[in-house]
């Protein structure tokens, strides 16, 4: 459920920021960007929270944690643009057909564009992931003793 809500955020984000009407690939291109930058967070958001749950249970060490965080990070920059990458493949047209052709000529920055706002995306929850894993994950919830 978290992952479909920050996924439709973005997907949203990418809406209301879209310019010109459908089909243009004016308004079709920041959806499916926004999109892709979601289906990245949201994973990478997705792997933290089931890394931290599994250091809290000391199914595995900080150290394997901390690699696991970094490989997710890793795995969450490209997979964006990867997306991006094969719509633009997906949709590039011939000269004699009448498709609307997505991230094309100038507008293949925008697979620079997902990268870069992944990277920083990334790079902001994961500080935040390395904080929560390697300095609070050792706090553990009392348990209580019961008679």
């Amino acid at each position: 459920m978290l992952w479909l809500a920050i996924v439709g955020c973005f997907t949203v984000f990418g809406f209301v920021e879209r310019q010109g009407d459908f089909p243009s690939p004016y308004a079709i291109e920041p959806i499916v960007a926004f999109a892709a930058i979601g289906i990245g967070a949201a994973s990478y958001i997705v792997a933290g929270l089931i890394v931290i749950k599994k250091l809290r249970a000391e199914c595995f060490g900080r150290g394997a944690a901390a690699a696991m965080l970094f490989l997710s990070a890793v795995a969450s920059v490209i997979i964006p643009v990867l997306i991006v990458s094969a719509v633009a493949m997906a949709t590039r047209r011939s000269p004699s057909d009448n498709r609307v052709e997505l991230f094309g000529g100038e507008h293949g920055l925008w697979v620079l564009a997902v990268g870069w706002y992944s990277f920083w995306i990334t790079l902001a929850v994961l500080l935040v992931f390395a904080v929560w894993a390697l300095v609070l994950a050792k706090y553990k919830p009392k348990q209580s003793i019961s008679a």
